[in-house]
């Protein structure tokens, strides 16, 4: 016999349960027969009907018992049963007066015939040839009279050979075809538990697989669940079986839920994928994607979907976060740029109320290099932190307030009516850097500049806008720091000429085109000259002779006051070494040079003094460093201390312009100075008995008191000069004793007496 596995079946669960079927009719058969039996005993009185009853009710247990086994699978015991009725049937039956072996054959043989009709068309058309045989050989047995002539014991063996030879007929067949039986139940069998051990595996896959295997009927209810479904919501399977996707998508999504189901109503083919958020049993909102497929009955009906559920939670975390840092600053959370224009380009294009008008604020630190220089990073990041913190109080929760980056902001306002509503927002946000801001244990004053633009909407485009804001934010900064500016249309010229003066500045100290003029600081009363200062002069190829006044701040703002303090400090150190080696009068000559905070901010500036005066010769004693007191603001502790470092070398510091600064006697326990310089609109004015006088004395006094020298500058009158001496100042500077002159025309001032000095020309 083949093995099961190497043959194709050719009985299949079908057929089996058919089978069943049948003997469950032979059975039903054979206990009316066994009942139609024991109806002759009880009205003949005939034992042999009682004989064949009783033989009937055990054909039926046997064909009950056969059944059984082919349920099981067990062809080949069914087989034997079968056989086994069949031979009771005839052998018991044959000798017994008539009815009975007709009546007990008949239905044995109509289960032999069924039996054989399932497994091969020649057998049943030779079984059902034997049962006419036995049914026409039984009935002429039995209507036949015995002859006279014939013993008993011949016809009754007659009788029994012929039943045999029937009998033996159909079990010839039936064994011949037994082994096929046996082989299509085993088959069958084996096709069944082949079946059953790949529902095992396919279940054991669905169930460890770690997606979510669904599948929803028509109504959207879930009919089927994998293990990974509750490890996914916590929910547990049985318990979410029949209920409606609905209850578990998050109300938010809730009302594209159709979405899920349409494809299910239209009858669609192709897969679809969505993707919606789980509410899931600890509360938390579950992000999952839908990939899944239309089911169709035999008539091509939806009658539900079936598909799974990946878990992409993690992955629109990081597209959400990806997107915040697409549309959003790092440090301080605002907005960046790309978003800022995006809603500007929104705001400028939208359908506004009547006389609706857009107005944007720019806003740039004043100074921020400086700080973020001096102190780091860490604190400049900190500073930045802390301004979006107080421009936020400031504004709306519907307003916008972007970082465009650096150290500059930007404040979008709808549906503003007048401009003067965008002049009072920039008054808020510069009385809101009026606290000074703790940076690093320390309290810091920083200001900004305003730019202000209004439009109505439609107007103007968002790159008009923020370049018209950004124009009129530089004209506050070179109006003054910590302030604002309207834009207007003449700006746009001002701003445009101021880029290319910084253009031509940034050549002309990169090809060192700059000169220099030095101013003497004379003794009082007696007009000694002791010190110059060197002050730097730009004469342009076009514009002629630039004033400081316009290219300094250039150079502060630009950022090219570094470059340009440097060159200047090494040129002036070089000059006056020269005229100390080659006039003997001026042997002690001192040097002042003016520093920016923007200088004394970059880590290399005393590297930059102490080579400047190694290289020219110069004792570090002949020079002053002249600093303002905006140094304590803009400057930090580490710009003080790279002055007590340069001090401690023998250079002397001297604070500028005191007695301007709101801070200026607290700066004096602060900076390390020698020399206090005051500030000419004082002395200018000492005369007029007002209160520029009583500050000039008490000036003299402090420096006195302190031990530091004082120089008045902007002395232009010799009445000034007498009245400064009686106060006791000891140093004075300004046009009366010599204007600001190239070194070539020193050494005249230094070979001429005091009284035969004339004026020099600017």
């Amino acid at each position: 016999m083949d093995h099961p596995e190497s043959v194709q079946p050719d009985m299949s669960a079908e057929e089996t349960r058919e089978l069943a079927r049948l003997a469950t009719a032979g059975v039903v058969v054979m206990i009316m027969f066994a009942i139609v039996g024991f109806a002759f005993v009880l009205g003949a009185g005939d034992a042999a009907s009682g004989i064949g009853a009783a033989v009937n009710v055990a054909a039926a247990i046997a064909l009950f018992q056969g059944r059984r086994q082919v349920l099981k699978g067990h062809g080949g015991q069914a087989s034997i049963l079968l056989v086994a009725v069949v031979l009771l049937g005839v052998l018991v039956l044959a000798p017994i007066p008539p009815p009975v072996p007709a009546l007990g054959a008949a239905p044995v043989l109509a289960v032999c015939f069924a039996l054989s009709f399932l497994h091969g068309r020649r057998l049943a058309v030779a079984l059902i040839a034997a049962l006419i045989v036995s049914v026409v050989t039984a009935i002429m047995v039995e209507l036949t009279p015995a002859s006279p002539d014939l013993p008993p014991e011949l016809a009754a063996a007659i009788r029994v050979g012929s039943m045999a030879a029937v009998t033996a007929l159909v079990g010839l067949f039936l064994y011949r075809h037994r082994q096929r039986l046996e082989l299509a139940v085993t088959r069958a069998r084996a096709s069944a538990e082949a079946l059953s051990d790949s529902e095992a595996r396919y279940r054991t896959v669905v169930e460890d697989v770690r997606e979510v295997i669904f599948r929803i009927d028509g109504h959207g209810r879930w009919s089927l669940l994998n293990r990974a479904w509750e490890e996914l919501t916590g929910y547990h399977v049985v318990e979410s079986l029949g209920k409606p996707i609905l209850d578990f998508v998050h109300a938010d999504d809730r009302e594209n839920h159709a979405d899920l189901i349409q494809p299910v109503a239209a009858g669609v083919m192709n897969e679809y994928r969505h993707e919606l958020r789980i509410a899931g049993a600890d509360g938390q909102t579950i992000w999952v994607e839908v990939r899944a497929r239309p089911l169709h009955d035999g008539a091509g009906l939806s009658v539900g979907m079936s598909g799974t559920l990946t878990d992409i939670t993690a992955r629109r975390a990081l597209e959400e976060r990806l997107l915040v840092q697409a549309f959003h600053d790092d440090l301080t959370g605002l907005a960046n740029r790309a978003l800022f224009k995006n809603r500007l380009e929104h705001a400028l294009t939208r359908r506004a109320p009547a006389h609706g008008l857009v107005g944007l604020l720019y806003i740039d630190v004043d100074r921020f290099k400086t700080v973020n220089d001096s102190l780091g990073h860490t604190a400049g990041d900190a500073l930045l932190e802390a301004i979006a913190a107080r421009l936020r109080a400031v504004l709306r929760p519907e307003d916008t307030i972007a970082r465009l980056g650096g150290d500059e902001f930007a404040i979008l306002v709808e549906d503003i009516r007048l401009p003067d509503e965008m002049l009072a927002l920039a008054e808020r946000v510069l009385a809101a850097f009026n606290t000074p801001f703790a940076l690093l244990g320390r309290q810091m004053t920083i200001r900004s500049s305003i730019g202000v633009v209004v439009a109505a909407v439609g107007d103007r485009s968002a790159d008009d806008l923020l370049r018209d804001a950004d124009v009129a934010m530089y004209r506050a900064k070179v109006g003054g720091r910590g302030s604002y500016a309207l834009f207007e249309p003449s700006m746009q010229a001002e701003v445009a000429a101021r880029m290319e003066l910084e253009s031509d500045l940034r050549e002309a100290v990169a090809q060192e085109l700059l000169t220099l003029a030095y101013q003497p600081i004379v003794t009082l009363p007696g007009g000694d000259f002791v010190a110059v200062e060197a002050l730097a002069r730009w004469q342009h190829p076009v514009r002629g002779d630039v004033p400081p006044l316009v290219f300094i701040p250039c150079a502060e703002d630009s950022g090219l006051i570094v470059a340009l303090g440097r060159w200047v400090l090494r040129r002036a150190c070089h000059d006056v070494a020269d005229l100390r080696r080659a006039i003997a009068s001026a042997s002690d000559l001192r040097l002042s040079v003016n520093v920016s905070p923007r200088q004394l901010s970059d880590a290399d500036f005393v590297t930059d003094v102490l080579s400047a005066v190694r290289d020219a010769g110069l004792p570090t004693g002949a020079l002053d460093l002249e600093v303002t007191e905006s140094v304590v603001l803009d400057c930090g502790e580490e710009g003080i201390e790279r002055l007590r470092i340069l001090r401690a070398a023998g250079v002397g510091v001297a604070l500028d312009d005191f007695g301007t600064g709101f801070s200026s006697l607290g700066n004096l326990r602060t900076l390390p100075i020698d020399q206090l310089k005051v500030d000419r609109t004082f002395v200018s004015e000492m005369l007029t008995g007002g209160v520029e006088s009583a500050v000039v004395e008490a000036v003299v006094r402090l420096g006195a008191a302190l031990g530091v020298s004082v120089v008045a500058e902007g002395i232009e009158d010799r009445a000034v000069a007498d009245r400064l001496a009686e106060l006791g100042c000891p140093l004075g500077q300004g046009f009366l004793f010599g204007r600001p002159q190239a070194v070539a025309h020193l050494r005249e001032l230094f070979l001429r007496p005091l009284g035969h000095r004339p004026p020099l020309a600017a």
